[in-house]
């Protein structure tokens, strides 16, 4: 006689990595934002493809338009990534092709978070910014 058990239900837990985020961005502050940074604006400029006021512009446009981009808390109870951590990881995935998980040592975002990040930010870009430079191209574009 044939018998079916039931399925195991198997419990996984997400194993936790301290990433120092604080850490992080006070490293990226101090490479690209402070008044005297580590690099200078060409690397600022080859790294991001664009200036860096254009760059802070949009960080803060995102920021206004959606809470992710946001400070907060972590379901720990830590500070979340900053703003300009999740902007920063978006930005270069566009600027220089690379995958997400490129910036978990420098920027300590996580693959799937740099996913998010990505994904958000274009959603973002996209509601914050299409109106005046997604437009159809006018005759005179032509």
């Amino acid at each position: 006689m044939y018998s079916q058990s039931a399925p195991e239900h198997v419990i996984h837990h997400r194993q936790y990595v301290h990433r120092d985020r604080e850490g992080a961005h006070l490293r990226l502050m101090q490479d690209y934002f402070n008044d005297n940074p580590t690099y200078r604006p060409t690397f600022f400029q080859r790294r991001f493809r664009m200036q860096k006021e254009l760059f802070l512009h949009i960080v803060e446009a995102v920021q206004g338009e959606d809470t992710y981009f946001q400070m907060s808390h972590d379901a720990r109870g830590q500070d979340s990534l900053t703003p300009l951590q999740k902007c920063t990881a978006a930005i270069r995935q566009l600027a220089t092709g690379v995958s997400a998980d490129t910036f978990d040592e420098y920027l300590k975002v996580a693959e799937t978070t740099g996913r998010l990040c990505l994904k958000k930010f274009c959603t973002v870009v996209i509601w914050a910014f299409g109106a005046h430079y997604l437009r159809r191209p006018m005759q005179t574009d032509i």
